[in-house]
């Protein structure tokens, strides 16, 4: 029964552990078909959320939504120019709704929009574009002799519904060179040597000689990715550069100007020995951070596992923080791929696959028009199955979608001390609802849950506000107010701790910050019942206190305040004695006193007295806060008797207020005297004299054992006044 037991409990653990790493991630699913007016995002139970309909024109190659739900999308337009898979030389960006923001064509007889874009987080997005080469120009570069497609890469800044600035470009035609010509300049010995160009003989059988098709942006490295078909190789090309410096081969952060910064894949595109691994390569991309091999280059392997099996591979490259490093003469590393998924199926071509937070994978294989999601051990959780070729699929989070970005204002941001201003909460989003919103500091507001209250701050403050739509989805923003008049100065209190004992006495302190230097002091309390005109007064509060000062620099005032918890004290103990041991009623945290000392150790509920005298007993609780002492035991051993001290005394005044005056009837100089507060704890002790001075006491009930050079001790009440 026991095995069985324990079997069914390994067997549920086993399948809530499944379940827990098997979910499916996010919202939403982009489907965009290739040839298609409209876009359809479908949740993970593969209902449909919405339909973007009636798009200005059909799906060229890639959409991709960016944050708020606004969608850039490749529409394909005619060019009797340029032949092959990928070509669509329009660009559009709509809105959540379909509604058409920007609608730029690059498309005519020298040029052509083709495969994917980039949009990136500056606004902008990413084009690659086919650049018609003649056969004179392509041989003029020591290529053969026929009219070729090069590539650039154009950054496009939106100025207009159909107008656009180029604030960025990159030509590939930049970067070619060959080893049959010594006589023209991008002339080389060797291409291993110059890994950052490309050879234009390279495959130099066809016009669509390199066919790019992927791009992505690493905002991070200032960096781009990019992939080619026919050359097997993904590249990483600098951003950083101006134009005059993305045409040369030398120069920039690291020295190969516009160059290949890095290049994978296909050694022997570059005369490196080693394996080919990509066989038709589509969407190179780095992997986001927050996910799985974060910083890994990726993309789709069209052939990667055979002729009719795709797969995604995933490589760390050699960048070690500042360059890509590559041994001389050698092939960049690593050697190989170091995770890949073995695709459900085949695309010839095309394709995407999307990393997903929680180390799910979507991958979409294009021309089977099959998108679907695996987990991190490549179970299958979702998959959509379409009747049209999807170029690229990506998933995306409600909160994506919404990206409520917060709008924090102010009527005034400059006040004189005294004065009030609204601030404001803006939220603009893609359908939150239920706004909530949290303020901070809340001193000095209003209402900090709501989005425009009123602040009257009596120092310079930055409040921060945090809203929170229905679906959690955050957003924040702050609004600093600045508090001044010609004499801007700050005060801030603070204290050794804010949390004391009752009885306990604790000083409070107050750090001015600007003004003259000639401030007033004025301490108020919450409870009321304490003023103080001085800077650091000390303070014992019988209960919880709110304590408040308010500092005056001419007409200019500030106030500050603190709370001070007063903890109360454990009940005052009292003590029995069973058989021969002193008992105190509490269990825990006892220490044991004779004649008013403490006795080092005894801290049991129990003591075994060793000889005749005066014993008390008190107990300290978890918050380190003391009872009063216990009434005194007398304890006398079997047959002995109270020793006596060797003489009389007395004390007077009691009451007293400043001093003692000791009398006895025989000299005192020997002996030791000790005064004690309510609390055991020793004030004052000395050599006894005639006179005591009591000036360093409080008001209160104390103790004063006089004690013989024999050890005897005698105890008497103090009453001191103030």
């Amino acid at each position: 029964m026991i095995r069985q037991i324990c079997f069914l409990s390994f067997l549920l653990i086993l399948l809530t552990t499944n379940s827990l790493s098997a979910q499916k991630w996010g919202y939403v699913t982009m489907i965009a078909p290739g040839g298609a007016t409209s876009i359809t995002l479908l949740d993970t139970n593969s209902r449909v959320v919405k339909t973007i309909s009636g798009l200005t024109g059909a799906t060229g190659y890639s959409s991709h939504m960016v944050p708020g739900g606004d969608i850039w999308r490749t529409v394909t337009t005619q060019n009797s120019t340029f032949r092959g898979g990928g070509i669509h030389g329009r660009i559009q960006k709509i809105d959540y709704n379909g509604k058409l923001l920007f609608d730029y064509t690059i498309s005519n007889n020298t040029q052509c929009a083709h495969h994917d874009i980039c949009p990136m987080p500056n606004g902008n997005v990413l084009v690659i574009v086919y650049e018609l080469k003649t056969a004179a120009e392509v041989a003029a570069l020591g290529g053969p002799n026929q009219a070729r497609y090069s590539e650039k890469l154009v950054e496009l800044k939106p100025t207009g519904l159909n107008t656009a600035d180029i604030v960025w470009q990159w030509d590939l035609w930049d970067h070619l060179c060959q080893n049959t010509n010594p006589s023209l300049p991008n002339y080389v010995s060797s291409f291993l040597d110059n890994p950052h160009m490309l050879n234009i003989n390279y495959l130099n059988n066809k016009s669509d000689w390199v066919h790019m098709n992927g791009v992505d942006y690493n905002e991070e490295l200032d960096q781009i990715a990019l992939s080619s078909h026919f050359l097997n190789e993904m590249w990483v090309i600098d951003h950083s550069l101006s134009r005059a410096e993305t045409k040369k081969n030398t120069g920039g952060k690291y020295d190969v100007g516009g160059g290949f910064l890095y290049r994978w894949g296909n050694p022997a595109a570059y005369g490196a020995s080693g394996p080919t691994i990509l066989k038709v390569v589509h969407d190179a991309h780095w992997v986001p951070k927050g996910r799985p091999r974060a910083g890994y280059l990726a993309g789709v392997n069209n052939q990667g596992v055979s002729n009719n099996q795709t797969a995604l591979d995933y490589y760390k490259t050699s960048w070690d923080g500042t360059k890509y490093v590559r041994t001389q003469s050698a092939a960049y590393q690593p050697a190989t791929y170091e995770f890949r998924h073995a695709a459900n199926g085949y695309t010839s071509n095309m394709g995407s696959c999307q990393e997903l937070p929680n180390g799910n994978l979507l991958v979409c294989l294009a021309t089977a028009a099959k998108v679907y999601e695996v987990d991190s051990t490549g179970k299958q959780l979702w998959q959509y199955q379409g009747m049209m070729p999807i170029p690229q699929a990506f998933r995306y989070s409600k909160c994506y979608i919404e990206n409520p970005v917060a709008t924090v204002s102010s009527s005034r941001t400059m006040l004189d001390p005294g004065e009030s201003a609204n601030l404001n909460c803006s939220i603009s989003s893609t359908g939150s609802t239920g706004i909530k919103y949290s303020w901070s500091p809340a001193e000095g507001l209003s209402d900090p849950n709501i989005a425009n209250p009123v602040a009257a701050p009596d120092k310079t403050t930055t409040y921060t506000v945090t809203a929170t739509s229905s679906e959690g989805c955050t957003a924040s923003g702050s609004v600093t107010i600045t508090v001044n008049s010609g004499m801007f100065f700050t005060a801030d209190v603070r204290v050794d701790d804010d949390s004391i004992c009752l009885g306990e006495i604790t000083q409070l302190f107050v750090d001015v910050t600007g003004g003259s230097g000639n401030y007033i002091y004025a301490w108020t309390s919450n409870p009321a019942g304490f003023v103080s005109d001085q800077p650091d007064p000390y303070i014992n509060p019988e209960e919880s206190t709110w304590y408040i000062v308010e500092v005056s620099d001419g007409s200019v005032k500030v106030k500050d305040s603190i709370l001070i918890t007063v903890l109360p004290l454990p009940d005052k103990p009292s003590i029995s004695m069973v058989d021969s041991l002193l008992v105190s009623s509490i269990g825990q945290g006892n220490q044991w006193f004779f004649y008013g000392n403490p006795i080092p150790g005894a801290t049991d509920s129990t003591y075994r007295p060793t000889e005749h005298g005066s014993y008390q007993v008190q107990v300290i609780d978890s918050n380190g806060c003391p009872s009063f002492l216990s009434d005194p035991f007398e304890y006398f051993p079997s047959g002995t008797k109270d020793a006596e001290l060797s003489v009389k005394w007395i004390f007077t005044p009691n009451p007293a207020q400043d001093f003692i005056r000791l009398t006895a009837d025989a000299p005192i100089t020997n002996f030791r005297i000790t005064i004690l507060d309510a609390l055991g704890r020793i004030r004052i002790q000395r050599q006894a004299q005639e006179i005591i001075e009591l000036d360093e006491l409080q008001a209160g009930t104390y103790l004063i054992a006089l004690m013989d050079p024999k050890g005897h001790t005698a105890l008497k009440k103090l009453i001191i006044t103030k």
